[in-house]
């Protein structure tokens, strides 16, 4: 984490189980992602990525990102809504996988699932990730069936397909705040706007410093002046 400090750090994906959402604590997640959070410098956004299991094998199912994106400061009721009207945009393409296959379920499984509380289940996690004083940047919720490396491959490479498109669309057009509580940002943007305006009062007080000086040399001149008649030379002198 400390040589991350030093070069950029996109998002955190959070990747898991159905049995493990249920299990899962949300307080314990929110302390340990603003522990990561501190160590990076940065808080990045964070997506939680849930694979379904499946009786039957998905494998040569057409991938595509499932799920949905959320804006900033959603709220646990808004996360629960969203995820209830998904099965709506799930019903035609599964039915499509499912004509090409029988054992390709996972769209219409899902659907099924998220109209019948799975989507509620998500508002205990949700209040642990949204609210409080630690709550975290979460941008996602996306979901898939288990990925198997393909033969040959290295199983510890990443290699994204299209359920991934989603994430990597998103991430340019995404801000990343410095890691730190709402605090410390204000007073660390409090002495930012202190310094801005000592370093302007200097340059103003410089200039005009620099203005009277100059002033006042062009004065002793022609105070000076002997070709300068008698009452310029006095004013200049009473001035």
């Amino acid at each position: 984490l400390r040589k991350l400090k030093r070069c950029a750090v996109s998002a955190i994906v959070l990747v898991y189980d159905g049995e493990l959402r249920q299990a899962m604590q949300g307080d314990l997640i929110v302390r340990q992602l603003n522990e990561r959070y501190k160590k990076l410098g940065w808080r990045v956004p964070l997506y939680l990525w849930e694979v379904q299991k499946s009786a039957w094998p998905q494998e040569g199912r057409e991938t595509q990102p499932v799920g949905c994106l959320l804006a900033p400061h959603t709220t646990p009721p808004e996360l629960v809504e969203t995820l209830k009207s998904l099965p709506d945009t799930l019903i035609e393409p599964g039915v499509q996988q499912g004509l090409g296959s029988h054992t390709h379920d996972f769209l219409l499984r899902l659907g099924w699932q998220l109209r019948n509380g799975m989507a509620e289940r998500f508002h205990a996690l949700a209040v642990s990730l949204l609210t409080g004083p630690y709550a975290v940047p979460l941008r996602g919720v996306m979901f898939s069936p288990a990925v198997y490396p393909k033969d040959g491959t290295d199983r510890q490479r990443w290699l994204p397909d299209n359920s991934w498109n989603a994430i990597l669309n998103d991430l340019p057009s995404l801000r990343i705040q410095r890691a730190g509580m709402a605090w410390e940002r204000t007073l660390y943007q409090a002495v930012l706007v202190a310094l801005g305006l000592t370093c302007a009062g200097v340059l103003f007080s410089w200039n005009t410093n620099r203005q009277e000086i100059t002033d006042a040399q062009q004065l002793a001149v022609t105070a000076r002046d002997e070709h300068q008649n008698a009452d310029k030379r006095l004013a200049a002198l009473g001035e």
